[in-house]
């Protein structure tokens, strides 16, 4: 899949901006998601053993327009969850990302090329799998 990441900045829940291309050099999971998706839940435990595992750097995105900051501090605060959220307050990053479901996830490589897109939720052992290749 290698094409170049569509570079965005967006302002995550503590307030702070996340760009992807200072990300350079990383290797970026990016969930675009929201918190009252179910298949986003059954992620999360297979994220944080990836976290555990991996020095990558993991952004959860929210596309719904109805969940608020509260909402997202809410749900990382209630799944113990160490990487941050942000949302997409405009829907660009929805577009730009043809974000039709979620969780949608994206694995940007360290040279800021897309290395994996999958859309739905995904095995512990495939995520590992992609991520092995660019490592």
């Amino acid at each position: 899949m290698t094409k170049p990441a569509i570079d965005f900045t967006v302002t995550d829940i503590d307030g702070k901006n996340f760009t992807l291309s200072n990300q350079s050099g990383k290797v970026v999971l990016l969930e675009f998601m929201w918190v009252s998706c179910p298949a986003c839940d059954t992620m999360i435990p297979i994220l944080k053993n990836i976290n555990s595992n991996y020095d990558i750097v993991i952004l959860e995105i929210s596309v719904e327009p109805l969940d608020t900051f509260k909402d997202l501090k809410d749900y990382k605060k209630n799944n113990d969850v160490p990487w941050n959220f942000a949302k997409d307050n405009n829907g660009t990053l929805k577009s730009a990302y043809s974000v039709e479901a979620a969780p949608t996830f994206y694995l940007v490589a360290k040279n800021m090329t897309v290395a994996w897109g999958h859309v739905g939720s995904c095995d512990e052992k495939t995520s590992r799998t992609e991520i092995n290749k660019i490592i």
